[in-house]
């Protein structure tokens, strides 16, 4: 809103309050990382279907690469999501379980695409890869003057040096374990009792 509708009068638009998001406001800034042996990457899939496809495509393609003693690769399906037998029947991959803020606290590393579930990972300062899109217009949600801590990946081979570079311990890439309050009140409004009549009105 900021960076692009707000500067066209012509399109009508509106705030409305972070519905889904809502917990996020009412949540202690900050949070504990479980201590793992593994490096956790999980993959949340979006609606669209062939950014899915696209980004199962790619890491089937490299998971053998990396040692199963040493990572970890948790797939979180949208509801609309079909994963296929290939997938379900891979003993490298886990399909995610359970609540799913828990699951993006246990991760090190998100892989993700167009979905607002990517910006709710920046909020929790996860270091993330998102899937460009070769042949068209890439759905990147987040903002690199806001956030930092996540590199475009195209290929195969940048997806496997992403995954490796940044599961790497070093300082630009640290991790800090307290939610983004910039972040959070920057893409989402806070649930209120105006904010709720105007999205009705």
């Amino acid at each position: 809103y900021t960076l692009y509708f707000k500067k066209n009068k012509n399109i009508k638009t509106k705030i409305v309050p972070a519905l889904r998001n809502r917990n996020l406001f009412n949540k202690k800034f900050s949070y504990k990382n479980p201590i793992s042996v593994k490096k956790n990457i999980f993959i949340i899939l979006s609606s669209n279907n062939k950014e899915t496809k696209n980004i199962l495509s790619m890491l089937g393609n490299i998971i053998n690469k990396f040692d199963k003693n040493k990572f970890s690769f948790t797939i979180c399906p949208h509801i609309t999501t079909n994963l296929g037998s290939d997938i379900l029947e891979n003993n490298v991959f886990s399909i995610s379980k359970g609540n799913f803020q828990k699951n993006l606290i246990n991760s090190d590393v998100v892989i993700s695409g167009g979905t607002t579930a990517t910006i709710e990972a920046a909020i929790f300062n996860k270091k993330q890869i998102v899937i460009g899109n070769k042949y068209g217009l890439t759905i990147n949600p987040l903002v690199p003057s806001k956030y930092n801590k996540f590199r475009v990946c195209y290929s195969e081979g940048e997806l496997e040096k992403g995954i490796l570079d940044l599961t790497l311990k070093n300082k630009y890439y640290k991790t800090n374990n307290m939610l983004n309050k910039n972040l959070l009140n920057f893409y989402f409004e806070k649930t209120k009792k105006n904010k709720l009549n105007s999205f009705f009105i």
